[in-house]
C-alpha cells in the first residue's frame, strides 16, 4: 500500500535475560516492552497489557525476540538456519519452520558484526510482501538499566 519507505527512529534496550524495550520516537510514537511473561504496548496513548504466557502468538514473538538478542536463535526448532560470512559480517538466514511464524514471516536475516559480535541489522520479510528492517547504531553494552525501565507507567 505504501509507495515510500517509512523510516522510524527510536531506542532498543535489552536486559538479560528476559527484558526488552523497543521505543519508536519518530515519526510516530510507539512503545513495546517485554518483561518476562508480560508484554506492554503504548500506541497512540492507548495502553495494552498482554500476558505472553496466555497468548500463543505473543509467547512465540517473545521467545523469538529474546533468542535473537541473546544468540539462542540458532538452536531454535522454529527455524532452519544458514550462516554466511563476508570480511566484516556474519549473515544468519532464518527460515521459519513453525506454522505460527510462517503465517506472518517468510524469512529473517540477521547481520552480525565480526568486530564485536553485536547485531547491526535485522531484516524481516513478511508474508504480506512487506519488509521491515531494523538498523542498530550507537550501540552500548553492559550499561546499567533499572527494572522500572521495562514497565509501562
Amino acid at each position: 500500500m505504501l509507495k515510500n519507505k517509512l523510516i522510524s527512529h527510536g531506542e532498543f534496550c535489552f536486559k538479560k535475560s528476559d527484558k526488552l524495550r523497543m521505543e519508536f520516537k519518530q515519526p510516530y510514537k510507539y512503545l513495546f516492552i517485554l518483561n518476562g511473561a508480560n508484554v506492554y504496548i503504548l500506541d497512540n496513548q492507548k495502553k495494552t497489557e498482554v500476558s505472553a504466557s496466555g497468548n500463543k502468538l505473543f509467547k512465540k514473538i517473545s521467545q523469538i525476540t529474546i533468542s535473537s538478542v541473546n544468540g539462542d536463535i540458532l538452536h531454535s526448532k522454529d527455524f532452519s538456519s544458514r550462516i554466511l560470512e563476508s570480511d566484516n559480517q556474519y549473515l544468519l538466514i532464518l527460515t521459519p519452520q513453525s506454522k505460527e511464524i510462517k503465517q506472518f514471516f517468510n524469512l529473517f536475516q540477521i547481520y552480525v558484526s565480526k568486530n564485536n559480535y553485536l547485531v547491526d541489522k535485522i531484516e524481516m520479510d513478511e508474508t504480506s510482501g512487506d519488509k521491515t528492517t531494523l538498523i542498530f547504531t550507537e550501540k552500548q553494552v553492559n550499561v546499567p538499566i533499572g527494572d522500572s525501565f521495562f514497565t509501562l507507567k
